[in-house]
């Protein structure tokens, strides 16, 4: 077979789709490495490989694949790299139950230097696993070989509304970039996903076993594994702390930059070779970060926290709707407070949705509880092709002929139900009242014993009218169970004064859920 003028000796492996081939370059015989889309790949797989070519040239040092050329073969692009002689290193760890500790250690070595380089040009890679790592046993070389999730990081981080689900392997994904996390993925992700990959070398399994990708998401967030030391206890301790370090839930307790990762495997061969043996010492210890990072730890707000645990715990027993408001003067970390349970949500397999009111934005209608359930439908989405499956028969059980209210507010929702009909046209408020029940209906859809549903809201004084009116239907009718409701505004009073409720709407609703209410 013939590919871009090369002629293709072996399919290598298959990388997040694309096939990597071993090819021979017609023009002056030259040994290659050829990226091409996969039979069954669609056509953003070949803008992809532009993308990644033009990333490719701009990095350079140890461990990364060289581009050579970018050809256009009949409408789509192949990617030509530069020989490499290895093989996959998934078909390697495919074939051993663990690998040799010194072969570990040069690997990481090797690949600790990778991400150094990358880190220098200010790019995540954000899907380092072994179907990605070519491994030349012979000598003792690793190459990185796919870049197509790899973004650059210019500010520090990017934003986590901006990251994909990922489309690799959910094994070594980390805890921020499942997009349950509410935190901006940065270079920090690119190590949590180092450490899944010295655990299977080390052990010969993953830190963790899932079915679908809201297990894996709940294994990442909310899970311990096991040290590698307490699986195979030939494991230096030592090579165990560096491993459980870099599989930190929190980024601010992992590496926090790849020289300290340097070091610590530096010192880890060192003593291998000088007495056949690795003693103990603290991971980290020569780890200076490169940048300055804002930590996202809750500090002097256990109480506060503890409430929040508590009305979800109530909630998720009893299965009665609750709302709780979170009030007090701005920059006092109470969107942090509340964020702080999606931990223990995720860990009793439930959604957290989140959406932020805006005073400038009170004239739409809707707008903070749909970018609320844009969140919620990503991920659904990203679930298990199985879990996928059954959501169009709920939803279009629930809203009946009437799913095409909802996909005016939510568009994505009909990547899932498919297109709707037409609703008839009605009178003002008799279709203000049907888009209540029709929304209360899709929502009843999430909320169940096996998932609860916790929204937040952000910014509640800035609530508008029509937000206020859904809000109480959902929160006060009969068939709303399993929803919490969390609201943070700003200090005691001032919600009501800036939403001039002279009805009285928000105090009723308040009453007939017994709310709970934090001053932080």
């Amino acid at each position: 077979m013939v590919i871009a003028n090369c002629q293709i000796i072996e399919r290598i492996c298959t990388t997040a789709g694309s096939d990597l081939y071993r090819a021979l370059r017609l023009t002056d015989g030259m040994p290659v490495l050829l990226k091409f889309p996969s039979e069954n790949a669609d056509a953003a797989q070949s803008a992809l490989l532009k993308c990644e070519h033009l990333l490719l040239q701009s990095l350079e040092g140890t461990g990364i694949a060289k581009p050579l050329a970018l050809v256009d073969e009949r409408g789509a692009f192949a990617l030509i790299l530069e020989d490499f002689s290895g093989a996959s290193l998934e078909a390697v760890l495919g074939r051993d139950l663990h690998l040799d500790l010194v072969v570990c250690l040069r690997i990481g070595r090797q690949l600790a230097d990778t991400l150094a380089a990358i880190d220098a040009a200010q790019v995540i890679h954000r899907d380092i696993r072994p179907a990605n790592i070519l491994f030349d046993p012979e000598a003792g070389q690793v190459l990185l070989v796919d870049f197509s999730m790899a973004t650059a990081q210019r500010e520090g981080a990017v934003p986590a509304e901006d990251v994909a689900i990922p489309a690799g392997d959910w094994a070594y994904v980390s805890p921020e970039q499942t997009g349950r996390m509410n935190r901006s993925v940065d270079y920090r992700t690119d190590g949590y996903s180092m450490g899944v990959l010295l655990y299977r070398m080390l052990t010969g399994q993953l830190p963790f076993q899932a079915n679908d990708p809201l297990e894996w998401a709940h294994c990442h967030i909310a899970r311990v594994p096991t040290p590698p030391r307490e699986i195979v206890p030939e494991v230096p301790q030592a090579m165990s702390d560096i491993v459980m370090k870099l599989l930190s839930k929190l980024p601010e307790d992992r590496y926090q930059s790849a020289h300290g990762l340097q070091s610590d495997l530096d010192q880890c061969l060192a003593q291998w070779q000088a007495s056949g043996r690795i003693e103990p010492f603290p991971p980290g210890t020569d780890d200076t970060p490169k940048r300055f990072q804002v930590p996202h730890r809750l500090y002097g707000r256990d109480s506060e926290a503890a409430t929040l645990l508590g009305a979800f715990e109530r909630m998720a027993a009893t299965g009665q709707a609750a709302l709780v408001t979170v009030s007090g003067y701005p920059g006092i970390c109470k969107s942090a407070l509340v964020d702080a349970l999606r931990k223990p949500i995720v860990a009793k397999h439930g959604y957290f949705s989140a959406g932020k009111f805006d005073q400038y934005r009170r004239d739409i209608p809707y707008a903070t509880l749909t970018q609320a359930f844009r969140e919620l439908v990503r991920q659904l989405l990203a679930e298990s092709e199985a879990r996928i499956a059954g959501w169009p028969h709920q939803i279009q059980a629930a809203v009946g002929g009437n799913g095409q209210l909802i996909v005016d507010v939510l568009p994505q929702v009909e990547l899932i139900i498919g297109p709707q009909p037409p609703v008839p046209a009605l009178p003002p408020t008799e279709a203000q009242n049907r888009f209540r029940m029709v929304f209360r209906q899709f929502v009843t859809v999430f909320t169940s014993a096996a998932h609860s549903l916790v929204l937040f809201v952000d910014d509640l004084q800035w609530i508008d009218a029509a937000s206020l009116t859904l809000i109480e239907d959902l929160l006060t009718h009969p068939d709303t169970r399993y929803l919490l409701l969390i609201g943070t505004r700003r200090g005691c009073c001032g919600m009501m004064r800036d939403v001039g409720l002279g009805s009285g709407t928000w105090i009723r609703s308040r009453r007939r859920t017994s709310p709970t209410t934090l001053s932080t």
